[in-house]
């Protein structure tokens, strides 16, 4: 029995061979698709993280995934995606970035507090600057 591909392009008319090739097409792409669901899955043990669920934080992560650092990232939309293996290798490698909780505030500052215990006090601070209780003192 012969294949009926083999049998249209025997005819050799232009219909008939691009049927051929499109049944050609439709075989290979139908084994593309075989073989990919037969093909083993990945190993749920070493997750895909993205910017949110990553160690690093979300600019530390994308930055690190953006320079080529971290093996194997890919950006996928608006996500960049690495393996959580090739995140544990980055910070083996490079460290954990500093983190909010372990460097001080840029606004911590200790300031002097002027001792107020009445309304008398605030008016003569107010006073002294140039401003008055209705509002900023004329200048004769």
């Amino acid at each position: 029995m012969t294949n009926l591909g083999d049998a249209i392009r025997e005819r050799k008319s232009p219909v008939s061979l691009a049927l051929a090739h499109a049944i050609a097409d439709w075989q290979q792409a139908t084994a593309r698709v075989l073989a990919a669901l037969a093909a083993p899955r990945e190993d749920a043990s070493d997750p895909w993280l993205d910017q949110r669920t990553s160690p690093l934080g979300t600019r530390a992560h994308c930055r690190a995934c953006a320079s080529g650092a971290v093996k194997g990232a890919r950006k996928v939309g608006r996500k960049w995606l690495a393996r959580a293996s090739a995140i544990d290798a980055y910070i083996t490698a490079h460290g954990r970035p500093a983190t909010r909780a372990s460097s001080p505030p840029a606004n911590d500052v200790e300031q002097e507090l002027l001792p107020v215990d009445d309304e008398a006090a605030i008016e003569r601070e107010l006073r002294a600057v140039g401003y008055t209780a209705r509002g900023r003192a004329r200048r004769a």
